[in-house]
């Protein structure tokens, strides 16, 4: 529940990229997206933690997302990863060494977040870990001069590039989104030696969690037994609006349920962390059958007012009609999309993300939409192999 009020109280910022895709060959329905399509690998680790437990780690530099820290926490979670942790001075050491190689060095902006957050503004000593609480209990290796907090609201962790060094800085929490880092790690259990208290936890907590902030064009409706249940119905949040058996090019059977938001209207990648707090993902179509069907679906529910709504699919071609991916598996759309006349046309310069578009006649066809501005509706899907 900790996380499913996190991400729905976290929004996400999307910035495009030219950058070619990495793509897999993994099943479509996945429960591990494939992080190839949003994040670079910069890096692994393999160590022992101060309670002598051994754990190995991967690192995740994103691609085409720069957000600020709230929502860096979101995406990373909502790839079933978390943002990057040092549980001891040799791992931190090591991974600024692992940045230095060119091509992970010439990739990295100049900011990045990490998973850190003070109690104390510019001390070097008083930085926690929100993963988990814990206090950082070594010499933290600092940029020249910081932590400083420069612009008076430097509360939150970052890696910093140097001329020819990485080190760490003390970042606005809020604003000036930058690149993130994150981390997959393994057999490996949080240690909790060095919370100092579980008042410390819930603090840190509250301080990186944003208000829950929702639009829609039949107005707002809160519940405070949604935000508190440990099971939020799907009712309360989503319309369905549709079904869909059939069989994938795999000639797997398989059947969807998807989901329309009411009272969300987010940006690309809330949508898809809104959508995985619900234990969905953001639509996708598995074969041209199953695109055309769902078309057909939706001119006859009645919720649809909004013009667009967010689906999975993310270009790497501005204007092309056919280099579009899945991001919950990396895999490359197999078949031709059924696009709006005119589109995609990249008409304000960062339309990169895939949406549904209603017409004036009731029909729908798909639009390439900007992904991180003009916040729209979204559609989650639920998928049940046979």
């Amino acid at each position: 529940m900790f996380w499913k009020i996190f991400i729905l109280a976290s929004a996400a910022i999307l910035v495009s990229s030219d950058e070619g895709i990495t793509t897999s060959s993994a099943f479509l329905h996945t429960n591990n997206p494939t992080v190839d399509v949003a994040f670079k690998t910069i890096g692994k680790y393999n160590g022992k933690t101060i309670n002598d437990k051994n754990y190995s780690k991967t690192y995740y530099m994103s691609k085409h997302f720069k957000s600020n820290f709230p929502e860096a926490k979101a995406i990373c979670k909502a790839f079933d990863l978390e943002l990057a942790t040092f549980e001891t001075l040799q791992e931190m050491q090591n991974f600024f060494g692992t940045l230095l190689k060119p091509d992970h060095f010439s990739s990295f902006s100049i900011y990045a977040h990490i998973d850190g957050m003070t109690t104390q503004s510019a001390s070097t000593t008083d930085w926690y870990w929100t993963n988990s609480g814990a206090k950082m209990f070594y010499s933290l290796s600092w940029a020249p001069g910081e932590p400083n907090n420069g612009v008076d609201k430097e509360g939150c962790l970052t890696v910093v590039k140097l001329t020819d060094k990485f080190a760490l800085n003390d970042y606005p929490c809020a604003s000036n989104p930058t690149q993130f880092i994150c981390q997959e790690t393994k057999q490996f259990a949080l240690f909790l030696k060095h919370i100092s208290s579980k008042k410390m936890f819930l603090k840190i907590f509250i301080l990186t969690s944003a208000a829950l902030l929702v639009s829609s064009d039949e107005g707002i409706t809160t519940s405070s037994a949604f935000l508190h249940t440990n099971s939020p119905s799907f009712d309360t949040a989503f319309w369905i609006i549709g079904q869909y058996n059939g069989k994938t090019i795999n000639d797997k059977n398989y059947s969807k349920t998807y989901y329309l938001s009411k009272h969300f209207k987010s940006h690309w990648a809330e949508s898809k962390a809104i959508c995985k707090s619900f234990d969905l993902e953001l639509a996708t179509f598995e074969t041209l059958q199953e695109q055309q069907s769902f078309f057909d679906k939706l001119v006859k529910v009645d919720h649809i007012s909004s013009t667009e709504a967010h689906i999975d699919g993310m270009a790497t071609v501005s204007k092309s009609q056919t280099d579009w991916y899945w991001t919950n598996s990396g895999v490359k759309i197999p078949y031709q999309l059924l696009w709006k006349a005119g589109e995609p046309n990249n008409a304000r310069g960062d339309e990169f993300c895939l949406a549904v578009n209603k017409f004036d006649d009731n029909s729908f066809g798909m639009n390439d939409y900007p992904c991180s501005d003009l916040p729209a509706r979204f559609i989650c899907q639920e998928t049940k192999i046979a």
